[in-house]
């Protein structure tokens, strides 16, 4: 309607302007002519304001469009890093784990280490260790000395060795769990996991503080040696450079755990529901 209202409204127009020449009475019709014309005026006017606005909201729904799009791509991207970040956390601390093994079997002889009481109920006291091998632990305590195997330690023990054994990798005879049985599971796997971890990280912080001391020590000799007019030795200097650095490579993985453990707490297993 609104294409063919200008040719129209042009003819009434230019009819209207005959018809007031004439004078044969025709006032009322050039009234109602007049009057069509106004109206079609305002219906020109009603309809090209309505035209702008369904641009207007066309224009509007594209902006969100481009809008919502970029806040795709760029939630894709976060996610995308943020899984390439976790991924590489994985290998380090899975890297970590083995070093931190080897290194604990380095410096069990004479470390003392918390009482502990074995899976079957034997407690023991006053312990220093001995010897770690892969799978067992020499040590002695207040009643002599003994060899356990990692599978009898309790859980915090396996971790702060550097065990860290599954609770149910030697459960070869289950075959079939009920969806009960499976959530129980997951739940004590993970359970395990965030107690592992958090030894773990105790272990490493503890590490650190012996490390702390002994380069505090170096520092000390160091300083000692400067206020005296003497030269430092070059090995105590090599040795705090060191230390330093032994120190910041601590932080590093602390940090690095301490992530890997809110992420774990964080995101404990959905139970299973019965289908």
């Amino acid at each position: 309607m609104s294409y063919h209202l200008p040719r129209r409204l042009a003819c009434l127009t230019a009819l209207t302007f005959l018809l007031s020449q004439c004078d044969d009475g025709s006032a009322a019709r050039i009234k109602s002519l007049r009057d069509e014309i106004e109206q079609m005026n305002q219906q020109s006017f009603d309809a090209s304001q309505q035209v702008k606005r369904l641009q207007s909201q066309i224009e509007s729904a594209k902006e969100e469009k481009k809008k919502l799009e970029a806040e795709k791509a760029e939630a894709e991207q976060t996610a995308a890093e943020t899984q390439k970040k976790l991924e590489q956390l994985q290998r380090d601390f899975d890297t970590y784990k083995s070093s931190y093994k080897l290194s604990m079997q380095r410096r069990a002889p004479g470390m003392k280490i918390d009482d502990f009481s074995t899976v079957e109920g034997k407690k023991y006291s006053n312990i220093v260790l001995r010897e770690l091998t892969d799978t067992y632990v020499n040590f002695s305590h207040d009643a002599g000395i003994i060899k356990l195997t990692a599978a009898q330690l309790p859980e915090n023990m396996q971790a702060l060795l550097g065990f860290l054994n599954k609770r149910f990798e030697d459960q070869k005879d289950v075959k079939v769990l009920t969806v009960r049985q499976t959530n129980l599971r997951r739940q004590a796997e993970h359970t395990e996991k965030v107690e592992a971890m958090e030894e773990a990280i105790k272990a490493v912080r503890e590490e650190r503080e012996h490390a702390l001391r002994e380069t505090g020590a170096i520092k000390t000799q160091i300083r000692e040696a400067i206020a005296g007019g003497k030269q430092v030795p070059t090995a105590l200097k090599i040795a705090a450079e060191q230390g330093d650095l032994q120190l910041r490579v601590l932080a590093n993985r602390i940090m690095q755990m301490e992530v890997e453990f809110h992420g774990l707490r964080r995101n404990p297993p959905t139970d299973l529901k019965v289908k």
